[in-house]
């Protein structure tokens, strides 16, 4: 779990220092560096998990030039990882603009650190791709602000196989999903499960062949006996449930598709999107083990849901958090600020909650941060809806006529 972060010429931060809970929520406007700062935590939280990775790639380097002592531990996989997250062949590209090089670094409940050196440096210029790189699922796990689920399956091995200008978030959460569901999550993981469920009106499932499907038939309160989410009736992917073995028609494992698909599943492509971000959350939950501590990132967890579903992603994210995962969200929405703050606030057992406001002033980014909501500074949805609704309001009274307004 992270407690710090520290930030320094890395792309629209100057300097940034954070300190963390068990539940964070960071909102500004666009161009303020949310989902950097979301992909610098989600590298953070999964590299701090990791075993060392042998002393001949790792490197004792100062962590900034006015410290005497080496205090950051740079490795060659982390290097490569860093790369990979933000979607450039070279770190140097991550610096602010102006500067020759920064540092990411960030400090662990149990007093480690952690953190990078992005820069232009001749010895760590040489990425060797997937030779470097190692299973950092299940204890970090990054969803987007777009769709996944609907991508081709075969992102996974394209984008270890082969030089792609993206970013990996897309390839290691559809990596993540294929894994075999944990055998008998914790009771908790249910409440969620089921909320996720009713709000997209089927069960999530993945076929052997890694592609998602919604499975009507199967919205369904979660069950953890053996078999009983595994797959659908006709062995065509597997769910929730514990079972294990090849699905034969009896939906016990992983399933043999077959064609044409049963009427009640519905393949990706074909779900809103906004579904598709909750089956998002659905699927990973039950393939993480909860037992080793799990890092959630989400950047714009709204995003094309319809308001009515806030709710229930409030509800998901905060329960997460109150079970002991450490959650990160980026967002722009107004309502779903709202309806987690209402959620922590009447709490029986409150949890932990960070509130960070990013505020661009020219070129510089600031951090506006506490542990309420108003400390978190201006909130750019709220000023906005205010004029919205002032406007409103002028235009249904009267006092604002029609035909007043002219667009350039």
């Amino acid at each position: 779990m992270l407690t710090k972060l520290e930030l320094n010429n890395f792309t629209v931060f100057e300097h940034a220092e954070f300190e963390f809970g068990m539940l964070n929520v960071i909102h500004g406007e666009n161009g303020t560096g949310k989902t950097h700062l979301l992909k610098v935590i989600h590298l953070l939280a999964g590299a701090a998990a990791q075993p060392d990775v042998g002393p001949s790639h790792s490197r004792l380097m100062h962590f900034t030039p006015d410290r005497d002592k080496p205090a950051v531990k740079l490795t060659l996989v982390l290097w490569d990882r860093a790369a990979r997250i933000f979607g450039v062949p070279n770190l140097a590209l991550v610096v602010r603009t102006g500067h020759e090089a920064g540092t990411i670094a960030g400090v662990t409940h149990l007093g480690g650190r952690i953190g990078v050196y992005v820069g232009h440096d001749p010895e760590f210029d040489l990425l060797e791709g997937s030779e470097l790189t190692t299973d950092w699922g299940g204890t970090a796990t990054f969803i987007p602000a777009t769709d996944v689920l609907s991508r081709d399956p075969a992102l996974v091995e394209l984008y270890a196989d082969r030089e792609i200008r993206e970013d990996c978030t897309a390839a290691d959460l559809l990596a993540e999903i294929r894994k075999p569901p944990i055998r008998h999550p914790p009771e908790w993981v249910s409440a969620i499960l089921t909320d996720l469920e009713r709000a997209i009106g089927g069960r999530p499932q993945v076929d052997r062949n890694g592609a998602v499907l919604i499975d009507s038939a199967g919205n369904r309160a979660f069950s953890d006996e053996a078999g009983s989410g595994a797959g659908s009736s006709d062995g065509s992917g597997f769910g929730y449930g514990s079972g294990s073995g090849a699905g034969h028609g009896d939906g016990s494992g992983h399933g043999v598709p077959r064609s044409p698909r049963p009427a009640t599943q519905l393949v990706a492509a074909l779900v809103a999107q906004g579904h598709l971000k909750l089956a998002s959350l659905a699927l990973v939950m039950t393939r993480v083990d909860l037992r080793n501590g799990w890092t959630l990132c989400w950047d714009e967890p709204e995003a094309n849901l319809n308001p009515a579903l806030l709710e229930v992603t409030a509800k998901a994210i905060v329960m997460l958090a109150q079970a002991g995962v450490q959650v990160f969200i980026a967002t722009h929405s107004l309502m779903l600020i709202r309806q987690i703050y209402l959620i922590t606030k009447l709490l029986k057992q409150p949890v932990a909650t960070r509130w960070f406001g990013l505020q661009r002033h020219g070129a510089e980014v600031t951090v506006d941060q506490g542990d309420d909501v108003a400390a978190s500074g201006e909130m750019a949805a709220l000023d906005q809806e205010l004029i919205q609704a002032d406007l409103y309001l002028a235009v249904e009274s009267g006092s604002r006529k029609p035909g007043t307004l002219e667009l350039p």
